[in-house]
């Protein structure tokens, strides 16, 4: 899973979590509501969840799709005015989603949060970890809170084995993307800047995933921002290859 990814996965990452257009970890990820979603909020639940798997493609049309029967199956203006404010901003977006971007984004999953009887995932951030990545979770739809407490700007790329997959982690980062893709797919991320929070939601199916962070070292805020500007992208080792990876197993 090599990646030459600051102009390719890793912005493209940012994007997805939206996204990515980007990601509870809560101790053990709660349940959510035992009922799930509101009859008022049900079609705009299940939109939302597909908005967030068309965002971790490239098919244009596919993603413009997803989000308009968003903004449609909104259940009241309220909810529709912070989704198209939501998504007028991805848009906009031209790199990594800015802290202006996650306060649009976080108003609209906060929505999800209050209505969707989604679980819950608090996920923390630093130079070279995650915290807060539990052994097991229930399968279902989940709501990633991703902390960046670090001076970097991190991933939260989450991946599902095929089944029966063992393949050791520190191998499967030694592959080319496309030998990789015979051992993982991809089931969403999130991606956030030093001090920042970002979210995404995952439609977790039994199984085991692995977690990995591929931005390169050195992709502090004045990197990036240079980089940006048309300079030098961080040429640092990814993330994971010093050790900022998670395993963890969907069941149910």
């Amino acid at each position: 899973m090599t990646s030459k990814t600051t102009n390719t996965r890793t912005i493209r990452g940012a994007r997805i979590a939206m996204p990515i257009a980007l990601v509870g970890v809560l101790a053990l990820a709660g349940c959510g509501d035992d009922e799930g979603a509101s009859e008022e909020y049900a079609a705009f639940c299940e939109a939302e969840l597909a908005m967030e798997q068309a965002t971790m493609g490239e098919d244009e049309a596919a993603i413009g799709a997803a989000a308009e029967q968003l903004v449609e199956a909104s259940p009241n203006d309220d909810t529709r005015e912070k989704v198209q404010a939501t998504l007028d901003a991805f848009e906009g977006l031209e790199g990594p989603p800015d802290a202006a971007f996650n306060e649009t984004y976080g108003e609209m999953m906060t929505i999800v949060k209050d209505n969707c009887g989604f679980a819950e995932m608090d996920v923390t951030a630093e130079e070279y970890s995650f915290s807060g990545v539990d052994d097991e979770y229930d399968a279902g739809a989940t709501v990633v809170t991703f902390e960046n407490e670090g001076e970097e700007f991190h991933e939260f790329l989450v991946m599902r084995r095929v089944d029966g997959d063992e393949t050791p982690v520190i191998d499967l980062l030694s592959m080319e993307q496309d030998e990789a893709g015979a051992h993982v797919t991809d089931a969403g991320g999130a991606f956030a800047g030093p001090g920042q929070t970002s979210f995404t939601a995952l439609d977790l199916v039994p199984g085991n995933y692995i977690v990995v962070c591929f931005v390169p070292q050195g992709a502090t805020q004045e990197a990036w921002d240079e980089m940006m500007a048309g300079g030098a992208e961080p040429d640092g080792a990814p993330h994971a290859m010093e050790g900022m990876t998670a395993e963890f197993e969907v069941t149910g």
